[in-house]
């Protein structure tokens, strides 16, 4: 069948990367969201040293490699630089691919640590869900969690019971809606766009450590709606809630979906 095109993009966004990132599918690494040291934003303790993060890491700003492709799938690495150990003393490789399997799309990805110390980080994707007829058609159906609300600053977070597992692109959700405590077999969302009967579902079931699920759009007249699989709240680096922590040679990999459920009326 014909494909279906699921992604917000925009060539002219494309152009201004890596300074301004509203499209396509980002890989937030080696931190999901961002950091708060003391009340002091953009910073991260480890080893009795400071360090600075950008929001989401660097992974999404750096160029990685293309190692293989055919024609329906494509590797990518992305590995240490010396400007990125100053910040992240870690030695990495992080590789994922991408691939077209029927009516599924994957991501596979592994990262391994390449240091002779302990790694920590976080991980998340960040694709952006083309709207494709208007706010008002369009929702996320979260799997069962909690709702984690700060409790006034990053560095702490409420749960709360989510008694409304549907989530409408046109709510304003710049500020972001995080679902947490997500068990392993409930790490799924649907995601509907009910003008065209389009149904996709985001599975990320055998991704370990993925437990949360961040909703964001800068504005409900934006034609994008940010589904988000991360393995932790945002200031992990920080608070160690959800860390992932690889030791020396230790490799992590995980597998993500997005499900053709119901394809798009004509």
């Amino acid at each position: 069948g014909d494909l279906v095109d699921i992604f917000h993009t925009d060539p002219e966004l494309l152009e201004l990367w890596p300074n301004k990132i509203h499209c396509g599918s980002p890989i937030l690494f080696p931190q999901a969201g961002p950091c708060s040291l003391n009340g002091k934003p953009g910073l991260y303790s480890y080893g009795g040293r400071t360090f600075s993060m950008a929001q989401h890491g660097f992974g999404r700003c750096s160029p990685w490699m293309i190692v293989s492709h055919e024609k329906n799938f494509i590797t990518l690495q992305l590995t240490h630089t010396k400007e990125s150990l100053k910040n992240y003393p870690f030695e990495f490789l992080a590789e994922i691919q991408y691939s077209i399997e029927q009516a599924n799309l994957n991501w596979r990805i592994s990262v391994l640590n390449q240091s002779d110390q302990k790694m920590p980080f976080s991980l998340g994707f960040h694709p952006y869900f083309k709207i494709p007829n208007g706010a008002e058609n369009f929702y996320v159906n979260l799997p069962p969690g909690k709702q984690a609300i700060p409790n006034g600053s990053i560095e702490e977070w409420n749960l709360k019971k989510n008694s409304n597992p549907l989530v409408p692109a046109a709510k304003n959700l710049s500020n972001t809606y995080f679902q947490t405590n997500i068990e392993p077999k409930n790490r799924s969302a649907i995601i509907e766009d009910v003008y065209s009967g389009m149904k996709l579902e985001l599975d990320f079931k055998l991704a370990p450590d993925f437990d949360t699920l961040a909703i964001w759009s800068a504005g409900p007249t934006l034609p994008y709606l940010c589904v988000e699989p991360w393995s932790a709240l945002p200031n992990a680096l920080n608070t160690k809630n959800g860390i992932i922590e690889l030791a020396p040679g230790e490799r992590w990999s995980g597998r993500f979906a997005i499900h053709t459920v119901i394809r798009p009326r004509n």
